[in-house]
């Protein structure tokens, strides 16, 4: 590794702490020093298994994450709630659907602790929102979104998103990708100031 590696590796944290702390202003001045970073945001989750697909090369990995508390992803076919066995999704064949590079299983912050992946598409619910003054954090109860309101518990989903996007080791980091469904976050905060 690079002392310029490292330092990539550092601005991508800089920048993860930049949106998780709601500075779209610094995560967009962040953002141009990540060229070793692919980041894309998508809406379309076909096109982005598309996107990871074309970019991974050789024995790379890639992999859907999400939040263990974002349950409404279901509706567009991601199932938190299915458990994976990280051994199988990180070593798996890419042909075997119990694998990461399937693109079908999405492991969650718990999964995939202390483990990593070259190429990433962290899918973001609805349980973290931007509000008016920032970062709303909410939790799944029968058929409706409720606002958590205890400040403990409200920590828990920030945190869990800096969990999946977060390389976990810098002296090792691969590249990722798509950890940007939260840049669209940060860009909608920011045009919401602008208005």
């Amino acid at each position: 590794m690079t002392r310029c590696q490292g330092y990539r590796a550092e601005r991508l944290s800089e920048f993860v702490g930049a949106v998780i702390a709601g500075n779209s202003i610094a995560a967009k001045g962040l953002i141009a020093s990540l060229n070793e970073y692919p980041i894309a945001v998508t809406r379309d989750l076909p096109q982005a298994r598309h996107w990871l697909r074309q970019r991974r090369r050789g024995t790379e990995r890639a992999g859907l994450l999400a939040s263990s508390n974002g349950l409404r992803l279901k509706s567009h076919g991601v199932f938190v709630r299915a458990k994976v066995d990280p051994a199988q999704w990180f070593l798996a064949p890419r042909d075997d659907v119990r694998s990461s590079d399937a693109l079908e299983n999405a492991a969650t912050e718990f999964e995939v602790q202390g483990l990593e992946l070259d190429w990433a598409c962290v899918c973001w619910d609805t349980n973290l929102r931007q509000g008016p003054h920032g970062w709303e954090s909410f939790k799944f109860v029968g058929t409706r979104w409720q606002q958590i309101r205890d400040e403990a518990r409200k920590s828990f989903l920030p945190n869990s998103y800096r969990v999946l996007l977060t390389p976990k080791d810098t002296a090792h980091l691969p590249s990722q990708a798509l950890a940007g469904l939260l840049a669209q976050n940060a860009a909608d905060k920011e045009q919401g100031h602008q208005s």
